[in-house]
């Protein structure tokens, strides 16, 4: 069927591909970036802690032995927001020598000669930089020696350093603490090398009162009762970790218990949540089976726990040894939580547990490379989700959340995976989506060209080498050229080190019974006029409608590629299976043949024809009535990826159309398109359907609702009344729909209910969802009362914050909730601390899509925020200048697709 050799990868340059892109280093602790020097390095830590929730503070000490690799009169270590009582030194066996190196792992402490005696330190604080400099008298040889400190700091109320948690149980409100110490946190609980290339070992103790349950990344070594109604528990030593990855949970704590080769695993959970952990211990001991059998590295730690925190922070911490989420994210009621609940709990879960191997038993050398960590991590934990759970297609869903991540990849204020960084500020900032997906989709497009089991035994060689140690990503590649002996530097280097997309050009003739398609690639982008001419080494796919599998492969740089493919008049789609990240555009006769046949190719090809026929749309290449008039051919499918894909973007339009004359229009043939296809799935739920069944049944629904349909508005108030009475009535994925749509349409008694039940709910899913709901209040004075929530103190600091961001995003309130912020943004930063607060900020204005806000913002940013601050901001503001780009588009030419709608 083609003239050249079937599903092979072309050779279309010699295998000395020409290379320009400079390449990093491998791992050097010399040579890698940071503020601290590098003639002092920790070995070990013997730390002691002491919470008193009661003053909001903690006292603390420790023991640091370091190893002087050069004579220094000062030694320097992190130190942020903490007073540092004294400082003292000593030398084992008088400094004269260095001990033998100690494996990484090692469980031995070198004791302390008694013989030697502690010498004060000078102080000297650098806040700037957040460090403290240690003099001493006489200049430290090269050698052992151990460094003495006693400290004390605040609890914080925002989810960075030791922070405490309020939380509402069934026998009353509670506290707890626990810690965050990623990025840069850790020094604001004990003064340390606070660097992720700076690895130790850490032994720690905590005293706590009694009927206090403290976690940490081992196993208690022991506990022992003091005076004054407390106890003093001793943890096991760590292996060699960075500071980061410590962690202490202190609070009124209860578990259960399982085991999964060989290790111990438990899920911790605040008082009545036993049932709901279930979940996650069965993810756990499935996921630890799967992981060890992959890496082919046994999980080195004694124990694996998971720990559910009730607020305070959001999202999880991959902890080695003891992984901390929000609750909402990982526990888990079948009676009432919904697939996406299920789905996502286990992708989670996945992901963090990902991190034990890919961020903790090896880690990035510094955080210019933490798509090391994080992008793997999304791949490695996508991938373990797909896999034991073949018939979620998770793979599938996830795939829809490239049109968000292309449109922020292909704006000018984009970056590359890899880039520089060295404040606070900028490393809080790589913790975005060019980190976590558009790693992992490059890493799912790696693996495919390299085959999976080649890729497989490069990351288990890479795994075994660099074990307690650190990385950079060129240490990845060599072990993955080794085994796959392809030049996958070369081939790399330009997906992680420079910004930015391809689109792939294609163009077709017909010659007799063969088409002859040209494939020529260039840079995608948006509002981007100046921007550089980049290329990449593209693996493209090539696929015909009505079959299985790929019918070519070619590998595409910088010169076009001719394909004689003899498959008569059949359509021809590239990126077969979406799993290149790239985006395709289309000539007209191609076009016009995958538009006929589109429904055709398989699921995954579906997702992603939708997602580049949207492309062209933003891009100008086809009109928004072009992209609307492929929807009908779905009316009879139920694939849940493609009528999310699809939903999701018929959503994008009507948003962008609020406020214009023809969004009734617009909403009117919505609905006459969508009513029908919900009429055939039924609004109720039907015994034995499957899951994604059930959950497109509510995607139907919420956009019905949310586009006005009255018999969706009718239902969904019954439901409210009888679930105000009998909460089981409404359950799985109906539940947070039907919410919603009641707070969009709500009255004031409606909005009261919906805040007494948010009040009154003790999980902080079951809370969450409520103020969804009440974010989403179509009432102008009622989305005054919800914002003023974010400061009231009712609920938990990062569900407060979140009320700004989710009022902004419905559009029609969004100028409110910018008021609101450029008059609150001070108490609104305190609420979260730590270093996403660029990020937070940008969120605030996410319903704008006008210019001026976008120049508005920026101008805000700058008056008001370190310069730090600025390279987020442009962000967001290119994501606004891309709505009014976008809404100019869909005004021009929404009126010929309403036009039969409107001559009724």
């Amino acid at each position: 069927m083609m003239k050249l050799l079937r599903c092979q990868w072309l050779r279309v340059v010699c295998f000395l591909w020409s290379f320009s892109i400079l390449a990093e280093e491998p791992f050097s602790f010399e040579k890698t970036p940071g503020k601290l020097p590098k003639t002092v390095v920790p070995r070990h830590y013997e730390l002691a802690l002491k919470p008193d929730l009661e003053s909001m503070s903690f006292t603390g000490s420790e023991v640091i032995e370091i190893e002087v690799l050069e004579p220094v009169s000062e030694v320097v270590l992190n130190s942020h927001n903490l007073t540092i009582a004294t400082a003292h030194s000593r030398s084992e066996a008088n400094g004269t020598a260095a001990s033998t190196p100690r494996r990484p792992d090692s469980q031995a402490v070198v004791p302390l000669s008694s013989s030697v005696r502690w010498e004060e330190m000078s102080l000297s604080m650098d806040v700037t930089n957040q460090c403290v400099r240690l003099r001493s008298a006489t200049a430290l040889v090269p050698g052992l020696h151990y460094l003495r400190l006693n400290f004390s700091g605040k609890i914080s109320t925002s989810p960075v350093g030791m922070f405490l948690i309020k939380y509402k149980s069934p026998s009353g409100p509670k506290k707890m603490i626990a810690t965050q110490f990623e990025a840069t946190d850790a020094r604001q609980v004990f003064p340390c090398f606070d660097e992720p290339a700076f690895r130790a070992t850490f032994s720690l103790t905590v005293e706590v009162p009694l009927g206090i349950t403290p976690v940490s990344n081992m196993p208690v070594a022991r506990s022992v009762i003091s005076a004054q109604a407390s106890k003093k528990v001793s943890f096991l030593k760590t292996p060699s970790m960075p500071t980061y990855l410590l962690v202490l949970v202190v609070g009124e704590l209860d578990y259960i218990a399982g085991r999964a080769g060989g290790i111990d695993t438990r899920v911790w959970f605040t008082e009545g949540k036993r049932q709901q952990a279930l979940y996650a211990l069965k993810n756990s001991e499935r996921l630890l089976a799967y992981y060890q059998k992959y890496f082919g590295v046994a999980f080195p730690l004694p124990k694996l726990d998971h720990i559910a925190l009730p607020g305070g922070f959001g999202g999880a911490m991959e902890h080695w040894g003891a992984i901390t989420y929000n609750e909402s994210t990982v526990l888990f009621d079948p009676a009432v939580n919904s697939q996406d609940n299920k789905e996502r709990s286990f992708a989670i879960m996945a992901h963090e547990m990902a991190h034990q191997w890919f961020g903790n038993l090896v880690t990035m050398a510094w955080w210019d490379n933490l798509w090391l960590n994080e992008g793997f991590a999304s791949w490695m934990g996508t991938k373990a989700t797909d896999f034991l759970n073949p018939s979620w297609n998770h793979w599938l869903r996830v795939d829809t959340g490239k049109v968000g991540l292309m449109v922020l990849d292909a704006q000018k204020s984009t970056h590359p995976i890899q880039r520089p960084v060295m404040s606070e500020s900028q490393i809080g900032d790589s913790f975005d989506g060019i980190t976590y997906q558009k790693g992992m989709f490059f890493i799912r497009m790696l693996e495919d060209y390299l085959g999976e089991q080649k890729f497989q035994q490069g990351l288990q060689s890479y795994m075994k080498r660099h074990a307690f140690g650190n990385t950079t990503t060129s240490d990845l590649w060599i072990e993955l050229a080794k085994s796959s002996q392809q030049p996958v530097t070369q081939f790399a280097a330009g997906w992680t080190e420079q910004p930015g997309l391809p689109v792939i050009l294609a163009s077709s003739t017909d010659v007799g019974r063969e088409q002859v398609i040209v494939l020529r690639q260039e840079r995608f982008t948006l509002l981007d006029p100046k921007a550089d001419p980049l290329r990449w080494k593209i693996p493209a796919t090539v696929a015909v409608a009505g079959s299985k599998g790929v019918l070519a492969k070619v590998l595409l740089e910088d010169a076009p590629i001719t394909l004689k493919l003899g498959v008569g008049d059949q359509a021809i789609k590239l990126n077969a299976g979406s799993r290149g990240y790239y985006r395709t555009a289309y000539d007209k006769p191609m076009f016009e043949r995958l538009r006929r046949s589109w429904t055709k190719f398989p699921e995954s090809d579906q997702v992603n024809f939708l997602s580049d026929a949207w492309a062209m749309v933003e891009t100008e290449r086809l009109r928004v009535s072009d992209y609307l008039d492929l929807i009908p051919a779905l009316r009879k499918g139920t694939s849940l990826a493609v009528w999310e894909q699809a939903l999701g973007s018929l959503g994008t339009i009507d948003a962008l159309l609020e406020g214009h004359q023809f969004q009734s229009h617009y909403r009117r043939r919505i609905l006459s398109l969508l009513q029908p296809v919900l009429a055939e799935i039924g609004v109720q739920t039907k015994a034995g359907e499957s899951p994604q069944q059930e959950l497109l049944r509510a995607h139907l629904i919420g956009l019905l609702g949310a586009f006005g349909s009255p018999e969706i508005l009718a239902e969904a108030r019954r439901r409210f009344a009888v679930y105000l009475n009998d909460p089981s009535s409404l359950t799985g994925a109906l539940r947070p729909t039907m919410l919603r749509i009641v707070g969009q349409y709500a009255s004031n008694t409606d909005y009261a209910k919906l805040l007494g039940l948010a009040r009154a709910a003790v999980l902080e899913e079951e809370s969450g969802m409520l103020l969804s709901a009440l974010a989403g209040a179509s009432q102008l004075d009622l989305a005054g009362q919800t914002l003023a929530l974010s400061l009231a103190g009712d609920f938990s600091p990062i569900q407060s914050a979140r009320l700004v961001s989710a009022i902004s995003a419905t559009g029609r309130h969004a100028p409110l909730a910018w008021d609101f912020m450029k008059q609150h943004h001070r108490e609104l930063m305190q609420l979260l601390g730590g270093p996403f607060i660029n990020m937070y900020a940008g969120t605030t204005v996410a319903g704008f899509s006008d210019e001026i806000h976008a120049t508005e913002y920026v101008e805000f940013i700058k008056a008001n925020y370190p310069p730090d601050a600025l390279a987020k901001a442009e962000e967001a503001a290119d994501r606004i200048r891309y709505k009014a780009h976008l809404k100019r588009l869909i005004s021009s030419s929404i009126q010929r697709w309403i036009e039969p709608l409107q001559t009724r």
